[in-house]
């Protein structure tokens, strides 16, 4: 992955990048300098925030 801003990190590639932690140097140094990659990658992390918490709130009590 070139860190040339004009070479956009794929949607799907992003949200793997966020499910495994971090990506390869290049696509984080890529991250540094896309801004919009970097507003796809915030926008997932804020989708998938939200998903937990409602997850959190819909799920039943523990039982004792």
């Amino acid at each position: 992955m070139s860190a040339d801003p004009a070479t956009h990190i794929p949607e799907d590639r992003i949200i793997q990048i966020i499910a495994d932690g971090g990506g390869r140097a290049t696509e984080q140094a890529h991250l540094n300098h896309c801004g919009h990659c970097r507003a796809v990658l915030t926008e997932l992390q804020a989708d998938l925030d939200r998903f937990r918490r409602r997850a959190a709130l819909a799920a039943p009590a523990p039982s004792k």
